[in-house]
């Protein structure tokens, strides 16, 4: 059985812009699934509608054809990236983590919810995001919510 580590919309958006700090731990986990058969990263069909342009377009105000083809590339990669579609279950157990969160004192964003709810309907080992206000839900999931790391770095040449 594959391990599946969940990537939030915000890691793929780091992985595009080649973010300083960030990059080198993503490509060594792309590395690493591309050459490693029992691992995939998965993620929400949302993911696509978020990933929609990288910062300095939003700064530019200013779409780059070559950047979207670096997004749908990525999408096409299946040797490391799945996209889980958006059904009734995810859904239904999207609302579901809102509603609790709300009584436990939270506010839960639709996307995140439809995010954490996809993540919990696969059985991932782990979901990785930047975003800092969603590693209290951990619990609430049953998953540990980290930011993306790499067991084994690969050593520069």
């Amino acid at each position: 059985m594959r391990e599946l580590i969940y990537w939030d919309s915000c890691v793929f958006i780091s992985y595009l812009e080649g973010t300083p700090g960030r990059i080198v731990v993503l490509e060594d986990i792309v590395h690493h699934i591309r050459n490693n058969p029992n691992r995939l990263l998965v993620t929400s069909a949302v993911s696509k509608v978020e990933v929609a342009f990288v910062s300095y377009e939003r700064s530019q105000q200013q779409l780059h054809p070559d950047i979207e083809a670096q997004i749908d590339q990525m999408w096409a990669d299946d040797e490391v990236v799945e996209i889980a579609d958006f059904h009734e279950l995810i859904a239904r157990r999207a609302r579901d983590l809102i509603r609790k969160a709300l009584t436990d004192g939270f506010r839960m964003k639709p996307y995140d919810a439809t995010h954490l709810a996809t993540a919990q309907a696969l059985g991932v080992k782990e979901f990785h995001t930047y975003d800092d206000k969603l590693d209290k839900f951990d619990t609430l999931i049953g998953i540990p919510i980290i930011r993306p790391y790499t067991e084994y770095p690969r050593l520069p040449l």
